[in-house]
């Protein structure tokens, strides 16, 4: 069962992405914020991280940029969420993220796109 770390500030999305993930087999750890979501990481290794771009207290593009320019995490996927359609070039050309999905986006989208990143990592 992949793990999912999914890291964004609307408390909804995160409760509805990962009750439907779940649903379809994927565990999913959601956070609200880096701080907590990063301590998470410093102990466990998810096989995909979802990241919102937009959070009140971070930027998650830099933080896609420091998960992949680190030793222990740039081999995990991340997967940007962004309802900024403009950023899925830079999110995946500058900052290094496997895959960008605009928000506001359908479950099924979501699960194909996260397919096809799981699948390249294997």
């Amino acid at each position: 069962m992949p793990l999912i770390l999914m890291i964004d500030d609307d408390l909804d999305l995160l409760t509805l992405t990962k009750n439907s993930l779940e649903e379809k087999g994927y565990t999913v750890k959601p956070y609200s914020n880096w701080e907590d979501a990063e301590k998470y990481l410093h102990k466990n290794e998810p096989d995909l991280i979802m990241l919102d771009v937009f959070m009140h207290t971070h930027d998650g593009l830099n933080i896609c940029n420091k998960l992949k320019s680190s030793g222990f995490t740039r081999h995990i996927p991340i997967l940007i969420l962004s309802g900024f359609s403009q950023l899925s070039n830079s999110a995946t050309e500058e900052f290094g993220a496997n895959g960008f999905l605009a928000k506001p986006f359908e479950i099924k989208a979501l699960l194909k796109k996260i397919h096809t990143i799981l699948s390249r990592k294997k």
